[in-house]
């Protein structure tokens, strides 16, 4: 009898002992957490989880481990028996024990009820054997679960015509980007100069994109908001397809290659072409975003103001021709030239004058004979300086057109020539610009219109020959011809204009002079006296 209390009062002790251990060291879940999408947090509800479908939920509590099971109720305070509970292991436990994962299944709550509620069957760490516990986890909000039955509603727009919209926004979405660019790129002034000087079917696509192109603001709003626009549509058609990791992967590569990347590096270098062609898509964008887009450009026409195109300084405009040149499109010659334009008014005579020591120079009692002529001609220049004693006394120039009718065997000076054509050189100060120099020259060839020309001629008869006397001056030749009679007369021609004036004539037959002749035109003047004539004629 002793020996049976004892045994029994040993029992109680180790039970309370037992209890004591699990009080202390028990494995306990705080709370719960979706891990995917399918389950979500409502407030004052506690987790959403679907009907019949594997849902990942994080559990965060301690002294968590991978042989803890878990399994669910509808009790509120008490757990049920576990013979037909469906078990669910912990997973990815952390290190700390305070974190842990379970894909469950949940099955539809009976009338009446509303939530599942989560019970912890656990062995405590500082007890030997197989001995496992059960514990309720509370009623919490969120320590519950609610469930709800999801419906396959078919969708209204069906999978291959939500692939065929995907892909024209997705061809959308690269024409803007590449629009934006292209023709944000061209800007008015460009357009106007190949309007001018492209080619002609370079002038046919800047002459169709200049009015839309002129309301630059206006354009730019509603390229960008028709971009924006398909770029979230294709976002969220292609999301309702896809989940949402690989929607986001996908739709962002989608975008960059082929909305951004590819259209852009195309239009950069074709935007005149992919401009013109896609015009009209263009203007239907623009209408159709034009009550957004229209305020907007309004807004930025006021603080911006208008497009005025770019415009270039004479220092870029050297540099544009300078690259130009450098890339062959015109030639170096023809770059200097321009170059040179562009820097008369900056430029003094000083720099671009060649050093006298450097000049190619005749003297003025130099015989052209054949030595000298055949030397000047090597030389290769039009004019050529003449000097009287030293170099710097320059007092005349030649002109080697001039030495056409000069015979190297006549021995004849250089003095004889210059007084016979008298090219006066012009003098000016070695500050003077070259503009102004210019407009000297162009003065210089105004007074050549006023200048006198005086020679003399004479005929002979014999059977009336008919004897041509030339003369050259400038770019106009002379010729002088007469028949049957003889005379000599001096003969002063003076051009003005397009018309020529022969001041003083003889009448072949009584030798009258005095006799004015009407003002005639320049290719021919004949002085007419029954069948004897005496005349002059343009050739």
């Amino acid at each position: 009898m002793n020996v049976s209390i004892a045994l029994c009062y040993c029992s109680v002790v180790e039970y309370i002992c037992l209890c004591f251990t699990y009080t202390c060291s028990a494995s306990r879940i705080f709370s719960i957490h979706p891990k995917d999408s399918l389950a979500t947090v409502v407030t004052g509800m506690g987790l959403k989880a679907p009907l019949g479908k594997l849902v990942l939920i994080r559990l965060v509590g301690q002294d968590l481990s991978t042989s803890d099971n878990v399994f669910f109720t509808t009790n509120e305070t008490d757990c049920p028996s576990t013979f037909y509970a469906a078990m669910y292991r912990l997973l990815d436990v952390t290190p700390d024990n305070t974190s842990a994962i379970i894909k469950v299944q949940f099955e539809p709550l009976e009338y009446g009820q509303d939530y599942w509620y989560i019970c912890l069957m656990f062995t405590p760490a500082s007890i030997r054997g197989s001995t496992r516990f059960t514990q309720h986890q509370g009623n919490k909000e969120w320590l519950r679960i609610h469930v709800f039955s999801v419906t396959n509603v078919e969708p209204l727009i069906p999978l291959w015509l939500r692939i065929c919209v995907c892909i024209v926004l997705l061809i959308f979405s690269g024409l803007f980007s590449g629009l934006n660019l292209g023709l944000m790129s061209l800007d008015p002034t460009e357009l106007k100069i190949i309007e001018k000087a492209g080619s002609p079917q370079e002038k046919q696509y800047a002459k169709r994109i200049a009015p839309l192109r002129k309301r630059g603001n206006l354009l730019l709003c509603s390229i960008l908001l028709g971009n924006v626009l398909v770029n979230t549509t294709f976002t969220i058609l292609f999301e309702e397809m896809t989940n949402n990791v690989v929607a986001v992967i996908c739709s962002t590569a989608a975008i960059v290659v082929v909305g951004e990347i590819v259209p852009q590096a195309v239009c950069s270098r074709h935007g005149l072409a992919v401009g013109a062609k896609t015009y009209w898509i263009t203007v239907l964008f623009v209408i159709i975003t034009f009550p957004a887009a229209f305020p907007i450009s309004l807004v930025l026409d006021l603080f911006l103001g208008q497009e005025m195109g770019q415009a270039f300084n004479k220092e870029k405009l050297q540099e544009l021709i300078r690259v130009t040149a450098d890339r062959r499109i015109i030639h170096d010659n023809e770059a200097n030239i321009i170059s040179g334009a562009l820097q008369l008014t900056t430029k003094r005579v000083e720099d671009v004058m060649t050093r006298i020591e450097d000049v190619y120079m005749l003297e003025i009692n130099t015989v052209l004979d054949f030595e000298t002529i055949t030397e000047i001609m090597h030389q290769g220049y039009t004019r050529i300086p003449v000097y009287d004693g030293e170099k710097t006394n320059i007092i005349n120039l030649l002109n080697t057109k001039e030495l056409a009718l000069i015979d190297p065997d006549d021995k004849t000076l250089v003095s004889t020539v210059c007084r016979f054509y008298d090219h006066r050189p012009l003098f000016v100060d070695h500050d003077v610009k070259l503009d102004a120099m210019l407009q000297a020259f162009l003065q210089a060839l105004e007074m050549i219109k006023y200048e006198t020309i005086k020679f003399s001629f004479q005929f002979s008869i014999a059977n009336c020959p008919y004897q041509i006397f030339k003369r050259s001056y400038k770019q106009y030749t002379y010729a002088f011809y007469h028949c049957r009679h003889f005379f000599t007369c001096p003969l002063s021609l003076t051009k003005i204009g397009y018309k020529l004036l022969l001041p003083y004539s003889y009448n072949m037959k009584n030798n009258s002079p005095n006799e004015n002749l009407e003002p005639a035109q320049l290719h021919s003047l004949t002085v007419m006296n029954d069948s004897e004539n005496c005349g002059l004629e343009m050739l």
